[in-house]
């Protein structure tokens, strides 16, 4: 087996961390907890770093500044991806009247056999169709579900 890096999936790495502090890193992945710190790091390229978007739910701070559609586009940007949006994606469906569930695919294995998408990391399936394979907030998700009903 070869041998590979530690991995780090810390949920908290600051993003005032420079490049230079980071270099020392094995392999991080990174989500940010809340949206303007993410939009602060989504650009940068360290090698050993993946920096991804999320929203903190024990953070009041963090809960009422969040807008589904400005995580939408940071989750375009992002590298990974944290499930606060799937709670906002649930409650959109379940308040039209859609029974909806979530499932976590917890290895590789489930990830390439269970997933809706060839992707792998997110699907929304709405009557056995896949509607997406990006993350999206309650709004988006409202719109397509009501265009596949009407």
């Amino acid at each position: 087996m070869p041998d590979l890096p530690c991995l780090d999936a810390h949920d908290h790495l600051d993003p005032s961390r420079t490049s230079t502090e980071l270099a020392e890193a094995e392999a991080v992945l990174s989500k940010i907890l809340s949206l303007d710190k993410t939009d602060k790091v989504v650009h940068r390229e360290e090698p050993r770093v993946a920096w991804g978007v999320d929203c903190h739910p024990r953070k009041l701070p963090v809960l009422k500044a969040f807008d589904p559609d400005r995580f939408t586009e940071l989750a375009g940007k992002s590298a990974i991806i944290g499930a606060m949006f799937v709670t906002s994606l649930v409650n959109t469906a379940n308040g039209m009247g859609i029974p909806a569930h979530t499932a976590e695919l917890k290895t590789s294995r489930e990830a390439r056999s269970l997933s809706p998408s060839a992707y792998g990391v997110f699907g929304v399936v709405h009557n056995g169709r896949l509607l997406s394979y990006r993350p999206m907030g309650g709004n988006t998700l409202r719109e397509m579900l009501e265009k596949s009903n009407g």
